[in-house]
């Protein structure tokens, strides 16, 4: 119980990193974190951990501290979808964050479903990867990239 509720606490202070760093560097943006995008679109939207509105582009991101499993990775991927369906007028972009480097099956997923992948060994790097490729796809110079 006490490691789960570590993983939990780690996770939620990159999330709140990641969204003071994106109000500071991103005029007029707005940032979803886990419990925000279950209180709007559901209790079953629980694979995005963070959602980044942005001039037009919405950023689902999938922060993951270790390995993760297929079923996971098709949550999430279902999650995004579901709220594609609501707002199909914005542009979407999905990043999977992670501390380690995803096994070759999820590096398929990935890679079929358009999916930006960053890769960082702690979480400033994670962070300030995940600002890089926001601002590199608004200013749209945006490529399929892994970011390691």
């Amino acid at each position: 119980m006490q490691h789960s509720k570590k993983i939990c606490l780690q996770q939620l202070s990159l999330e709140e990193t990641l969204k003071s760093e994106t109000l500071k560097n991103f005029y007029g943006a707005e940032v979803y974190l886990c419990n925000d995008i279950i209180k709007k679109f559901g209790s079953y939207i629980t694979g995005i951990h963070i959602c980044i509105v942005c001039n037009g582009n919405v950023f689902f991101i999938n922060i993951e501290q270790f390995d993760t499993t297929i079923k996971d990775i098709g949550h999430y991927i279902c999650c995004t979808s579901r709220i594609k369906h609501i707002y199909p007028h914005l542009k979407y972009n999905m990043i999977y964050a992670s501390k380690t480097q995803p096994k070759k099956e999820l590096l398929d997923i990935i890679f079929d479903h358009n999916i930006y992948n960053i890769i960082a060994n702690d979480q400033t790097t994670l962070t300030n990867n995940i600002l890089f490729l926001i601002h590199n796809i608004l200013c749209n110079t945006d490529t399929q990239m892994d970011i390691c």
